[in-house]
């Protein structure tokens, strides 16, 4: 027998099937993992992030009696409050809800994006929310209310509004920009109100390269939008 190896003995199944002979030295040599030399033909790289926080939104048990340590938090029996009647302050803490099975919220933040994914939901269909809503946590999509965007937006806006009229003014254009367009009530000024609204909305909000395209240039749109009704319906 050679040296690092031991013989495995598999006895035979009393009926009739596989594995039915002893496994050899061989066979231990051909199954034991064994390094490779060079570089891996696919690295996997991951990229540095700021901040990663995984919240357990479902698991088999929970217990408020367990503390928690620097780098977790457990969510006391505070976190639930429920009905209850037969006491005299009519209601009772309970904490979490357990069930079998198991839904955490991934929270990867970088610089000040930050991305959330949601793995798996549970068992049924009630716990994982239930225990979001006790946890204080919004699953709606909160992409405007983050980062102050929609601050973004509005200043973006009236930066281009006020570019947009000082450059016909300074270049003394206004009088032939406030004509309405032939098939609508919209002056070219209006018009351009909202090409620039809509430009520097997206060139505020293009600086957030952890968000998708199609938001960007849609609050852009928006903004853009905004700004020829300020038009419209204001000046």
């Amino acid at each position: 027998m050679e040296t690092g190896f031991i013989e495995v003995v598999v006895s035979p199944p009393r009926s009739s099937g596989i594995c039915e002979e002893s496994a050899t030295t061989e066979n231990i040599r051909a199954a034991t993992p064994a390094a490779v030399p060079g570089r891996a033909v696919d690295p996997i790289t991951l990229k540095p992030e700021d901040e990663v926080v995984v919240t357990t939104l479902a698991d088999n048990v929970y217990d408020a009696l367990v503390g928690g340590q620097e780098t977790i938090t457990r969510a006391p029996f505070a976190a639930g409050i429920a009905q209850a009647p037969q006491l005299e302050s009519g209601t009772t803490q309970v904490g979490l809800m357990a069930e079998h099975g198991f839904s955490a919220l991934v929270s990867v933040r970088t610089g000040t994006a930050t991305t959330s994914l949601l793995f798996d939901t549970g068992l049924s269909p009630n716990a994982m929310v239930t225990n979001a809503d006790r946890l204080g946590i919004d699953m709606s999509d909160d992409w405007a209310r983050t980062n102050r965007r929609f601050v973004t937006a509005g200043v973006a806006t009236t930066i281009g509004f006020a570019v947009w009229n000082l450059t016909l003014n300074a270049t003394q254009a206004a009088p032939k920009f406030n004509g309405d367009a032939p098939v609508m009530p919209l002056s070219w000024a209006g018009a351009g109100n909202g090409v620039f609204a809509c430009l520097v909305t997206a060139l505020g909000l293009v600086t957030d390269r952890g968000e998708p395209a199609y938001r960007v240039v849609g609050a852009a749109g928006i903004a853009g939008l905004v700004a020829i009704a300020l038009d419209l319906v204001v000046l």
